[in-house]
C-alpha cells in the first residue's frame, strides 16, 4: 500500500518549474495567442508532463475570461428552491477522478477541475455508480427546485445515462 501511495504522490507531483510554466502560459493568453500553440510551445519549453499539460489547459484562462465563467457559478446557498443545470459527464468524472485518487484542482475561474483525460474513454462502472450516489446525496441536501442533467451524445452509452 505505501508503495502505491509513493506512487501515486509522484504520478500527481508537479515539476520544479511548473509554476514558470503557468505564467508564461498565462501571459501568452492574455496577449491573444491561440490556445493551443500556447500550449504547445509552453510545454516543450518546459518539458512539461501530459498531466500539467492538461492542468494548463484546463486550469488557467485568460483573466478576463476567468471572471465571466467564475460570474455564471451558483451560491451554494442560492440553489436552494431554484433550477439547477449540471454538465452531467463532466460533473461524474471529476466526481470519479478524485474517487480514484487522481489529480482534480480548482482552475483560476474557481471550477472543480481534473487532469484524467478521460475523453469518452471507458471509466470503471463501480467509480461512476459511486459518483451518482454521491451526487444525488449532495442534490438532495441541496434541495433545487428541478435539475437539468446535460449529458454529450457523442460518449457511448449516453442515451442510457440519461
Amino acid at each position: 500500500m505505501k508503495r502505491l501511495y509513493q506512487e501515486r504522490k509522484k504520478n500527481n507531483a508537479l515539476s520544479s518549474v511548473f509554476a514558470d510554466a503557468v505564467t508564461d502560459y498565462l501571459l501568452l493568453l492574455e496577449r491573444h495567442y491561440p490556445q493551443s500553440s500556447v500550449l504547445k510551445m509552453v510545454g516543450d519549453r518546459y518539458k512539461l508532463s501530459s498531466v500539467e499539460r492538461s492542468l494548463l489547459y484546463r486550469g488557467i484562462a485568460a483573466r478576463d475570461e476567468a471572471m465571466k465563467r467564475e460570474e455564471k457559478l451558483a451560491e451554494p446557498l442560492l440553489i436552494k428552491g431554484n433550477e439547477l443545470h449540471i454538465g452531467g459527464y463532466n460533473l461524474l468524472i471529476t466526481i470519479g477522478s478524485y474517487l480514484n485518487g487522481n489529480l482534480v484542482f480548482v482552475s483560476n475561474d474557481s471550477v472543480l477541475r481534473d487532469a484524467s483525460e478521460i475523453h469518452g474513454k471507458v471509466f470503471r462502472t463501480q467509480l461512476f455508480d459511486k459518483a451518482i450516489q454521491l451526487l444525488f446525496a449532495w442534490l438532495d441536501s441541496a434541495r433545487p427546485a428541478s435539475v437539468d442533467f446535460y449529458f454529450d451524445e457523442p460518449v457511448s452509452h449516453s442515451g442510457d445515462l440519461c
